[in-house]
């Protein structure tokens, strides 16, 4: 204590000691920029690596089991081939999983083996070795809680999209379509991870849905354009009550150009200022701001587009319309429509008995409550021309146009008549693709004449964040069943468009502990060399991004050290000044008796305490600084004009805890430098004689 009593004294800032007192500030503020620095960068990256390690581990698995060039020639697999049980085609792992008969030959009927296959495996009893059901039960059989093992499959096939959208003028829809190659993987449903890729619904997904209700399901296969094929009344009313059932609307909005205010919501008194367009002879339209602080930021964006504008005011008494422009002129019992100004929210709520009287998707009815400049308006609006602003969908309730979730599991939907529902990677959304859009999958398949085109229908049921995956962006899910029928039609013995066992689990620290078991395992079982086993560092198409991360992050590791030994290098300078002018004081504490030891102790206190107290102010200010990053990132972005990070890699929002072991890292090693630091001059100290030193004085 009477060290730290002594070391606390000299680091108290004094005026007669104005030197040391500015060189210990800024060697105390320099660590604690640097900690912060260090720890801001290792935080963010730690929880970016991390992010992107779920999004991978989501849509894959912690570890997969794949077929080896010795499985595609063994026997086992070849027999279905030529096997009458077998329909003459190879077996998918499902299949295998799912048969009854290991081997399904009879040399009664079927073909005789070609001599220049692979023997049989056989058990110990002669029969011969499944080789599927002997994988899945070595998976099954380790004992790891929440392990759970399934097979998947990819393929690829064309998507074509149609996208039918409402003009802009309200005047009819505009009809688009889309066509990409994309990779097609098996879905999940057992897979509780892959929640957190799914990308919320967005209204304008809602407003999709709600439109393609009156959408015939016929045509999502329609190959012309100028075509479109409106659903049957009662088609559209049920659907419309499928969708209803399972969200709710709390707000509209009116479209960006602007909505015309129906007569019937006309107060009975309102005094409104307005925005008149006029070519000067005639008042061509009248526009109305929700708010009247928002008229002179309108009038300024319609001058700088050259629309010829003026200010007026609107006065409603008993129905009657007036304008009065801002020169005097007035206008009585105007009939032009008021337009209210675009996207413009208010409150609103369904009339359900307006489903079953509606002929088409926009005769919807809903109670609208709106204020225009602070007059109120209640009444009853049509949903044409105006779009969601705000819907709650039941997460948990089964849907039938988009994914959702039921207890642990995430469900991709099945509807009779439009097919499949398939989940897209977010770039599609980002082309204009919505929830509810439809269109078909279509491959060739081979006839007795010639290959024909087969198509598929499918509709969009959802997207999700592909993270860092390479292919990603082409990469779609779809229900198993429709995989195994497209894989059917190319060679399965392909090593990127494979097949293979997903092995999920919770912890992934155990990922490299669970891989040992199940070599352990297979080769217990004599099946090791069909299968190769892979933990999500090794999958090939992220096995090099995932070596580059952990080689950055030992870089930088090694870059910051050598950063906090410069920053620390101040205390040494620090010290030895303090030394110096603390002679006097040493002489006297060793002629009262003070060992070199606690002379030693006082000035390594001293680097200590300062080293702790910079790591102590960076870690506040690397605190404050995560809390308000978005905020940060998001200023920086409307500085420059463009987004600081792509959001296609770094996600929607950094992430902004504090990595602990990040914090530990820049604990120790500040603090191990610091008294490093302070070495130099506590031995210099301890070793000052006292008599000397007061002879010199």
């Amino acid at each position: 204590m009477f060290e730290l009593s002594v070391a606390l004294k000299y680091l108290i800032p004094k005026r007669k000691q104005l030197s040391v007192s500015i060189i210990s500030i800024i060697s105390i503020l320099v660590i604690a920029l640097v900690v912060w620095l260090i720890l801001l960068f290792f935080s963010v990256k730690n929880g970016l690596e991390k992010t992107w390690v779920d999004k991978l581990v989501s849509l894959t698995a912690p570890i997969r089991i794949t077929p080896t060039e010795a499985y595609y020639r063994s026997y086992y697999y070849l027999i279905d081939g030529i096997s009458g049980d077998s329909d003459y085609t190879t077996k998918s792992l499902a299949e295998k999983l799912a048969a009854t008969k290991t081997d399904p030959y009879n040399p009664d009927v079927d073909q005789e083996v070609d001599p220049l296959w692979m023997p049989p495996d056989l058990n110990p009893d002669g029969s011969l070795k499944d080789l599927v059901k002997l994988a899945f039960n070595a998976v099954n059989e380790l004992p790891v809680k929440s392990l759970t093992s399934k097979e998947y499959e990819v393929t690829f096939s064309n998507v074509r999209l149609r996208l039918l959208r409402q003009a802009k003028d309200q005047t009819g829809v505009l009809q688009s379509t889309m066509n990409q190659g994309v990779y097609l993987g098996s879905f999940d449903q057992q897979n509780k991870a892959f929640s957190k890729t799914l990308v919320p619904l967005s209204t304008s997904d809602i407003s999709n849905v709600i439109e393609m209700s009156g959408i015939s399901a016929k045509d999502a296969q329609n190959d012309h354009p100028d075509q479109l094929v409106e659903a049957e009344t009662e088609e559209m009313r049920k659907r419309l009550g499928d969708v209803f059932d399972r969200l709710s609307i709390g707000k509209l909005k009116t479209p960006k150009e602007g909505w015309k205010l129906p007569k019937a919501l006309y107060p009975k008194e309102a005094e409104w200022q307005a925005i008149v367009f006029s070519d000067g002879q005639q008042v061509r339209s009248v526009l109305i701001p929700a708010d009247a602080a928002h008229l002179e930021p309108l009038m300024r964006s319609f001058s700088a587009q050259n629309f010829p504008v003026k200010k007026g005011t609107v006065s409603i008494r008993d129905g009657i319309v007036t304008l009065v422009m801002e020169e005097g002129k007035s206008i009585k019992n105007l009939k032009l429509p008021l337009v209210i100004e675009g996207e413009y929210p208010f409150r609103s709520e369904l009339i359900k008995s307006s489903i079953t009287k509606s002929v088409k998707p926009g005769d919807l009815q809903f109670k609208a409550w709106l204020n225009i400049q602070r007059t109120p308006i209640e009444g009853t609006v049509r949903l044409e021309n105006l779009e969601p602003a705000e819907a709650a969908y039941h997460e948990y309730a089964a849907h039938p146009y988009w994914v959702y979730k039921e207890e642990d599991r995430v469900i991709l939907p099945h509807d009779p008549a439009l097919g499949d529902g398939v989940i897209l990677p977010k770039n599609f959304r980002e082309a204009g693709v919505l929830v509810g859009d439809r269109g078909y999958l279509s491959y060739m398949s081979p006839t007795t004449s010639s290959m024909q085109e087969q198509r598929i229908p499918i509709y969009v049921a959802g997207f999700y964040d592909h993270g860092i995956m390479p292919i990603g962006g082409k990469f779609m899910f779809v229900n198993p069943e429709v995989v195994t029928l497209l894989r059917t039609t190319y060679d399965q013995n392909d090593h990127l468009l494979g097949t293979g066992i997903n092995v999920r689990f919770d912890d992934l620290d155990q990922t490299d502990a669970i891989k040992s078991q199940l070599e352990q395992a297979f080769k217990a079982k004599g099946i090791d060399k069909y299968w190769k086993i892979e933990t999500y560092r090794d999958f090939e198409f992220a096995k090099d991004l995932l070596q580059q991360l952990n080689s950055e992050k030992n870089l930088f590791s090694l870059i910051s050290m050598v950063i906090i030994i410069v920053a620390c290098s101040n205390i040494v300078s620090m010290l030895i000044i303090l030394v110096n002018d603390k002679r006097v004081e040493i002489g006297i504490l060793r002629a009262m008796g003070a060992s070199s030891f606690s002379i030693a102790a006082i000035f390594g206190l001293c680097g200590i305490i300062m080293g702790l107290l910079g790591s102590l102010i960076g870690i506040g200010l690397a605190l404050i600084t995560l809390y308000n990053l978005q905020a940060l990132i998001d200023f920086i972005g409307r500085v420059q004009g463009y987004q600081v990070f792509n959001s296609m890699f770094y996600g929607d929002i950094l992430p902004n805890e504090l990595s602990y072991e990040a914090l530990g890292f820049v604990m120790l090693t500040t603090v191990g430098i610091s008294l490093i630091s302070g070495i130099v001059p506590a031995v210099k100290a301890s070793l000052m004689k006292p008599s000397a030193i007061l002879r010199s004085e």
